[in-house]
């Protein structure tokens, strides 16, 4: 409920429509809770310069019931309780005065006037009334009830809080077990304390007695200032409650406590009936009302002072002035014997004509009576006549079934019979076509792989020859390269052939050049030794050395010349080669086959 509190205080209702443009309302704050939902304080705001204070009650809940139950009661007492000045429209219906109800937000929104207290605190706080004052509030409970029951409603949940308190009369609230008197009933409804023993008994065929059972208990608890029933837990109370159908006398007992008008304390036993037949009805209960309280204090605790015992003066004591007054007040209650006695002889003439009309009323009544038994006995005779009918037509319809269940069963056999027959000529019909739908769609996947495989060879066989003509280029180019491998060799074979020739040559001029040197070192020994003795002799003889020098310097150069030029033709000659193996390795797309050569012809190029 804290939850409700938090959702909806403060805010602002706008449920305008064109119907009731001046539906706008604000929450103010919480009044009270409860099982269907909470009591808010609330504004009506009709514009800016009004509002009016009104009681909101907001629950998510309401029951088809309880919604027409509202829909009647607002078109009641917008025409029965809008003006009390006129009296002959007015009547009012004791129930606390409905201004709108509708839907908001999936929720139930509920409009009523506002109250000052319940009927509870009323009770707790033990306030002393005038019994007239009493008589009237006890008159407004039963007449709220008296208002629901003249409907064939049932309010199934009475007690001291659902009474708010409007001005100076009390008004019943709280309308969510409201339920029809004909209908199927639920059980165990309302609050334990003012439970009727047939709703505690489970039993679902209760009448509007219930809500007498539960008047009668505010009734003590107005009166006594304390609860009838009084246990400390529920399991009490309602074994109290069951054990006032065996014996009435301790509730009984405390009925008779209270200090009252013995009527009225015959009227709340007779409402605690554990008999829902023999209970009183709210009719009764306003006549007893109106007829048996007077003017009186009458204060609302258990415990009520005893009656003062004052002495009363013989008539010689009182003084003079007193004795007169004494003999005119005797003059005066003569003179009203008087006219009581010619009254009581016209009340006598009139309860006459009353008694012979109340007898022609009973004769009438006892003929009907006997009218009435007859009709009663024929209609007991009838009865047995239709139960002995309805006991022979059991029996028939019984015959009936069985043969009915029979020829039916034989029917069924028969036309499932068929149905199996025709269900299996079907599958078979089935069977047989996809059969042939089998066979015709292997037909066409044969035709398919035929022509697939067809396709895949001939495929296959163009592959084949592309195979065939590139072995053929590939021969072709290995012919070729055997060719150029042959025409290799011989050039390397040349090459070496040069390179040895050349090698020969230079080794023999190289044995020449040094032959040569060692006797030019003998000759320039003797020179040097000669121009030591001959200076001319040494001029000749350098010049003689210097053009030997010379001459072996361009003997030199040649030898490198050649040396160089053997290395260019062999690296010309490897470079040629590596090109057209390139080639032949390029060109190749399949196994190339080597006679062997190659390694032969690289072998000999390196060396």
């Amino acid at each position: 409920m804290q939850q409700i509190q938090q959702n909806w205080v403060g805010k602002l209702i706008n449920a305008a429509t064109t119907e009731n443009p001046n539906r706008n309302y604000r929450i103010e704050n919480v009044l009270g809770q409860g099982s269907q939902g909470s009591v808010y304080l609330g504004k009506h705001i009709i514009n800016n310069f009004q509002q009016i204070d009104v009681a909101i009650k907001i629950q998510s809940y309401m029951s088809e019931q309880e919604i027409q139950f509202l829909k009647s009661l607002i078109q009641y007492q917008n025409q029965y309780e809008n003006n009390k000045q006129n009296l002959q429209n007015y009547n009012p219906s004791y129930i606390i005065r409905i201004f709108d109800f509708f839907q908001h937000n999936n929720d139930w929104i509920l409009v009523m006037e506002l109250g000052t207290q319940d009927l509870y605190k009323f009770i707790q706080s033990k306030h002393q009334l005038p019994i007239q004052q009493l008589g009237q509030l006890l008159k407004q409970i039963t007449k709220s009830i008296s208002f629901l029951h003249d409907k064939q409603l049932i309010h199934r949940d009475i007690k001291p809080e659902n009474y708010i308190k409007i001005g100076d009369e009390y008004k019943l609230t709280d309308f969510g077990l409201i339920t029809t008197q004909f209908r199927q009933k639920t059980t165990n409804v309302g609050t334990v304390l003012y439970q009727a023993p047939e709703l505690i008994s489970n039993l679902n065929n209760y009448t509007q007695a219930i809500d007498i059972w539960s008047l009668g208990c505010i009734f003590y608890e107005v009166l006594s200032g304390q609860t009838l029933i009084q246990g400390t837990t529920q399991d009490q109370i309602q074994k109290m409650i069951l054990a006032h159908k065996q014996d009435c006398t301790l509730i009984n007992q405390r009925i008779n406590s209270l200090n009252c008008n013995k009527d009225i304390k015959d009227m709340i036993i007779c409402m605690m009936d554990p008999n829902p037949l023999n209970r009183l009805k709210t009719q009764q209960i306003i006549e007893i009302l109106d007829s048996k309280f007077s003017f009186q204090k009458f204060p609302i605790i258990n415990q009520f002072p005893q009656q003062l015992n004052i002495p009363f003066a013989q008539n010689n004591q009182f003084p003079l002035q007193y004795q007169q007054i004494q003999q005119q007040q005797q003059g005066i209650i003569m003179q009203f014997n008087q006219q009581n006695q010619s009254q009581q002889q016209q009340l006598l003439v009139d309860m006459q004509k009353q008694l012979s009309q109340q007898q022609i009323l009973l004769e009438s009544i006892t003929t009907n009576f006997k009218f009435l038994v007859g009709i009663v006995e024929d209609t007991k005779y009838m009865m047995n006549k239709i139960k002995k009918g309805q006991e022979q037509q059991r029996i028939e319809i019984n015959q009936i079934k069985n043969d009915i269940s029979v020829e039916i069963q034989n029917i069924i056999n028969v036309k499932l019979d068929v149905y199996q027959n025709n269900i299996i000529s079907k599958i078979d019909k089935i069977c047989e076509e996809q059969e042939v739908i089998k066979v015709n769609q292997q037909e066409l996947l044969l035709q398919k792989d035929q022509d697939f495989i067809t396709q895949f060879q001939e495929s296959i066989n163009d592959k084949f020859k592309n195979i065939d003509k590139f072995m053929i280029s590939i021969q072709s180019i290995l012919k070729e390269n055997k060719l150029e491998k042959k025409e290799i060799k011989n050039q390397v074979q040349i090459l070496n052939y040069q390179m040895n020739e050349q090698l020969k040559q230079n080794h023999s001029e190289y044995q020449f050049e040094k032959n040569i040197n060692g006797k030019k070192f003998d000759e320039n020994l003797i020179t040097k030794l000669k121009q030591k003795n001959n200076p001319q002799k040494k001029d000749k003889q350098q010049v003689s050395k210097n053009e030997d020098q010379e001459s072996n310097k361009s003997n030199q150069n040649k030898q490198q010349q050649n040396t160089i030029h053997n290395k260019n033709i062999i690296r010309i000659g490897t470079q040629q080669y590596q090109t057209k193996n390139q080639q032949q390795k390029q060109g190749r797309q399949a196994q190339i086959y080597d006679d062997g050569d190659n390694d032969q012809d690289i072998q000999s190029i390196n060396n």
